[in-house]
């Protein structure tokens, strides 16, 4: 068996991760599913080789008396970024998206009303959540609006179309 030092399986995983970084980047609206799950499963290789070392790593560069504290530390700060990482992300995103999204939408060839409704999503407070995915209740006599479903054959029924009991 060949036994390496986690301070070079730390540095392939980095490396690693930062080729699926990069690969990443390159991605468009004309990239496939087999090429987004290669680069993907790169970046997420890249990343599993350099997070298994990093405690290796913290508890032998101190004293035997402090292996302890440093494997908390490491744990801790670790999960601290798992937490952190996609609030971040999710900040730049919504950001990027604010600033970009009139620009396409204007070159577009969506209709003004519908221009409006993809801006009453996405406004200054953020994207928001598509309202409603349920179709309303049917009136007597009446199909609903979509599909002539009346809610009640899949069981997503509006609360509105109970009475209050």
């Amino acid at each position: 068996m060949v036994r390496t030092t986690p301070g070079l399986v730390l540095v392939v995983g980095l490396v690693t991760g930062g080729i699926g970084a990069l690969l990443v980047t390159t991605f468009d609206a004309s990239t496939g599913v087999a090429s987004s799950a290669a680069v993907i499963g790169i970046l997420g290789i890249g990343i599993a080789l350099a997070t298994a070392p990093i405690t290796t790593i913290a508890v032998n560069s101190l004293p035997p008396r402090l292996a302890p504290t440093a494997g908390a530390a490491s744990s801790a700060l670790r999960q601290i970024g798992s937490a952190l990482g996609p609030a971040v992300f999710g900040v730049l995103l919504t950001n990027r998206t604010l600033s970009t999204l009139p620009g396409h939408l204007a070159a577009s060839d969506l209709g003004t009303a519908d221009r409006g409704q993809v801006l009453g999503m996405v406004s200054d407070a953020g994207i928001q959540p598509v309202p409603s995915f349920v179709s309303p209740p049917a009136r007597p006599g009446r199909a609903a609006r979509w599909g002539g479903s009346t809610g009640g054959e899949t069981g997503l029924e509006s609360p509105r179309s109970h009475p209050r009991r």
